[in-house]
């Protein structure tokens, strides 16, 4: 048995009648009551805590009735495990760093598991995974080509006694210090819920309104389409979705003269059944100016 998982404990009884009781016991402590069924049997879903865990001597005893005596069960020995041990996964980074320059992003697992992968995250986009050494420690290496906020965080995918965990998302500046452009933030209009198999319209508005350079729809690694123009600061780009599901959107801006690159992201929906009212895509794709 482990600490925190429901078990079922059964008693039989002979002579017994449906509903009569059947008491649960563990040394000298009751831990439960149950109704014995039509065939003679009292099953009792026991789910013990963390402090209880260590060696159980565990009893049913059968309570009388005008029609039958009390009895009690053999004693049998279980020993309740006190489960996959908590874990704390924390990140280890620098705040900032230029771009086109390797950053080593590390996650220290506490207690050490010794064992499984830390998955590190850039927002909903994976940077890659790493096993865990037995220092409890992970890292990958990344460079990051577009300047702008990065929220890095990572996760310890758990191992034999130990749980998984998630650490708390840090910020990564990553600075170009050679550009006297000025900076530019993206705001994407994305739907929240698409049709798979209909075209949906993904638009990235930069700010300050840049014209010139080019806007790249992801999804993960995967470009949605090809890049789209840059103009009084919209880029959009229309997408047809073969697969239901949670897609991240990620949109990254190439930078134009006098601008520099940034990029967002955003989640969409893409589920089977057709979207109701505007807004739910298009079979025909078209642009509008």
């Amino acid at each position: 048995l482990k600490a925190g998982t429901e078990s079922t404990l059964t008693a039989k009884t002979l002579g017994g009648r449906a509903g009569d009781l059947v008491k649960f016991f563990s040394g000298t402590n009751e831990i439960g009551t149950a109704a014995l069924d039509d065939a003679g049997a009292a099953a009792f879903k026991w789910k013990p805590a963390a402090n209880q865990a260590g060696p159980h001597d565990l009893t049913a005893k059968f309570l009388a009735t005008p029609f039958a005596t009390e009895s009690v069960s053999a004693v049998q020995s279980v020993t309740v495990d006190p489960g996959d041990q908590t874990t704390q996964t924390t990140l280890i980074m620098p705040s900032s760093s230029p771009i086109n320059v390797d950053v080593i992003i590390e996650a220290q697992v506490s207690p050490f598991p010794g064992a499984g992968t830390v998955t590190f995250k850039n927002g909903l986009t994976e940077l890659g995974t790493s096993p865990v050494g037995a220092d409890g420690k992970a890292s990958v290496t990344q460079n990051f080509a577009v300047a702008g906020n990065k929220t890095i965080t990572a996760v310890f995918s758990g191992a034999p006694g130990f749980a998984g965990s998630t650490a708390t998302a840090q910020t990564l500046n990553i600075t170009d210090p050679g550009a006297a452009d000025v900076a530019t933030t993206i705001t994407l209009n994305v739907p929240a819920v698409a049709q798979k198999g209909v075209y949906v319209f993904l638009r990235a508005n930069i700010a300050p309104r840049a014209t010139g350079g080019t806007v790249q729809f992801f999804s993960g690694p995967e470009p949605l389409g090809n890049p789209a123009p840059v103009k009084d600061g919209n880029g959009t780009q229309s997408y047809l979705f073969t697969t239901s599901g949670l897609r991240d959107v990620r949109a990254v801006y190439s930078g134009a003269p006098g601008f520099l690159p940034s990029e967002a992201s955003t989640t969409i929906t893409i589920q089977d059944e057709p979207v109701p009212g505007p807004g739910g895509g298009s079979s025909m794709p078209t642009f509008g100016s």
